[in-house]
Formats: C-alpha cells, sequence, structure tokens
C-alpha cells in the first residue's frame, strides 16, 4: 500500500502570480501617492507664503518707509509662519525683486530635508497671485491651479 505524503503551503507559480499582482499595484500606487504628498506640501507652502503676506502687509503700514521685508532677518524677527515653516524640513525662504516677491524653494539632501519636495510656490506680495511650478509630479500643481481659479471665480 502506498502512502500519499500531504503537503501544505503554496506552489511556485501561486506565489509568482501574486508577485506579480503587486507588482502593477505598486506600479499605479506609488506615483498616485506620491503626487498627493507633492500637492500637500505646495498646500502648506502656499499656507505659510499667505500667512506671511498677511503679515508683512501689517508690518508695511506700521513702519515709516512702507517697504516690504526684504531677507530673511526680517523674517525671523516678524513672522510667526517664517519661525515655524524654517523648522519644516520641506523647504525655505528665497526674496526676490526688493521684497516684493517671495519664493519657497525645496530643502536639499544636504541641508537636512532629504524628500521627495521639488515644487516651488511663489507669491507677488502686491497682488497675492500664487504660481506653482511642479518638476516631477505637474499634476499636483495643475490641480492647485484650478482650485485657485475656482475659489477666485466663487469670491
Amino acid at each position: 500500500m502506498c502512502k500519499r505524503q500531504l503537503s501544505f503551503g503554496f506552489t511556485l507559480v501561486e506565489v509568482m502570480i501574486v508577485v506579480a499582482i503587486v507588482a502593477i499595484l505598486s506600479t499605479i500606487a506609488i506615483p498616485s501617492y506620491a503626487s498627493h504628498v507633492q500637492k500637500t506640501r505646495l498646500m502648506q507652502a502656499k499656507a505659510y507664503l499667505n500667512e506671511i503676506r498677511q503679515e508683512a502687509a501689517k508690518l508695511r503700514l506700521t513702519t515709516k518707509d512702507g517697504k516690504y521685508p526684504i531677507d530673511k532677518d526680517d523674517l525671523e524677527k516678524y513672522y510667526s509662519a517664517y519661525k515655524h515653516a524654517e523648522y519644516s524640513h520641506y523647504f525655505e525662504f528665497e526674496f526676490q525683486d526688493e521684497g516684493k516677491t517671495l519664493i519657497t524653494k525645496p530643502k536639499g539632501k544636504e541641508k537636512g530635508g532629504g524628500n521627495n519636495y521639488d515644487g516651488f510656490v511663489t507669491v507677488d506680495m502686491v497682488t497675492g497671485k500664487f504660481t506653482y511650478t511642479c518638476v516631477k509630479y505637474k499634476s499636483a500643481c495643475k490641480t492647485l491651479e484650478q482650485t485657485d481659479t475656482k475659489n477666485k471665480k466663487a469670491s
């Protein structure tokens, strides 16, 4: 009489099918997730810029010369939003046009950031207009621009 040996587990084909399914799902999910992370960081940068712009307008009204802040020293002295944002590992600020334009720039790995954030948000301190620039995930910038356009039409 021949005894059959019972075996438990998965065959190689079954394991290969599962690995293939996981690979296909990850190729779809990872870029989508990264795009959402990018959009969130751009929205965070916009919020900081908006708060700094509002604080700059108040400060500009209280100073004798009526000038905008033009460097990081002015930001550090007067803006709580800047102090909070500087602790972020995602971006740093840069002034242009004698303080009339403020840009968030991604921090690189050499500066302790080590992140996937590759977008720039620019605000015109005079008009309050935001512009977005995305290097990798351009859909995040398009979504934010569309949201800004809808909000502008609604108000």
